[in-house]
């Protein structure tokens, strides 16, 4: 009977046994994969980390590169405008301090009236439909006024000549109203320009074959003083020179 109940006892041991090494291996087997697990997911982890540093150092790196980028255009801009600027203000001096001898050369010599005259009428019709009027301020004045003042003179260029009124012809076409055809027309006398001449009456011709040595001689000192009025030259620079020198001068540089 106790031998039985040993043998019983030595298999439940022996189960007990193989359940105790059953579970151990088991637990093992459970906590080396844990530990892989755990291995693999702190891999992932710092590769994520490894990654998103990186990443943020490219986004940094680029936000830097765009920002010096465009820092850089800027200051080129600027300093393109501030060029740029700088020129303008250089060109505008260079404009304003050659601008009074441009305008007086560019200006016109003589003061003027314009004054549109429309041709159409009720009854005829004028191609073209109009013409402009353009007087000497002297004319202009002395029609205004009917003639009840006098007919002044004109001067022009320091008053050194004389301002004269110009006429021409001008031509037009001109028909009925409702007709189809068209007939030359011409109104003479039309007041056209002012020029500013050389005052035969004051001066004396200018044809040197028909005058003597003096008036000659003061005509060409005149011609050299009007030649540096009417380009913007210093003639009080030139004082030095004999009328002889100022003459050669002005007719050198008429030649070329």
């Amino acid at each position: 009977m106790t031998l039985i109940v040993c043998a019983h006892g030595d298999a439940q041991g022996v189960q007990m046994l193989a359940n105790d090494e059953q579970s151990a291996g088991t637990s093992y087997s459970q906590h080396h994969s844990n530990t892989e697990a755990s291995a693999y997911h702190r891999l992932r982890h710092s590769e994520r980390q490894r990654r998103r540093h990186k990443l943020q150092m490219h986004r940094t790196a680029a936000a830097g590169f765009a920002r010096s980028q465009t820092d850089e255009i800027f200051d080129s801009l600027r300093r393109q405008l501030k060029s740029d600027a700088l020129k303008n203000a250089r060109r505008a001096h260079h404009h304003a301090k050659d601008l009074t001898t441009k305008r007086e050369r560019n200006e016109a010599l003589c003061e003027i009236r314009r004054n549109t005259v429309h041709m159409n009428t009720p009854t005829e019709e004028y191609d073209p439909p109009f013409m402009v009027e353009v007087r000497c301020k002297n004319v202009a004045d002395f029609e205004r006024f009917q003639g009840r003042s006098s007919l002044r003179p004109q001067g022009c260029v320091h008053d050194l000549l004389r301002c004269v009124q110009m006429f021409k012809d001008v031509h037009f076409s001109r028909r009925k109203i409702g007709s189809h055809s068209w007939h030359p027309y011409t109104v003479p006398n039309v007041p056209s320009s002012c020029e500013c001449m050389w005052p035969v009456d004051k001066y004396g011709s200018l044809h040197y074959d028909k005058i003597g040595d003096s008036e000659r001689f003061q005509n060409v000192h005149l011609i050299t003083q009007l030649y540096y009025l009417l380009y913007g030259l210093n003639f009080e620079g030139n004082v030095g020179l004999s009328h002889s020198q100022q003459s050669s001068l002005y007719f050198n540089r008429s030649t070329n």
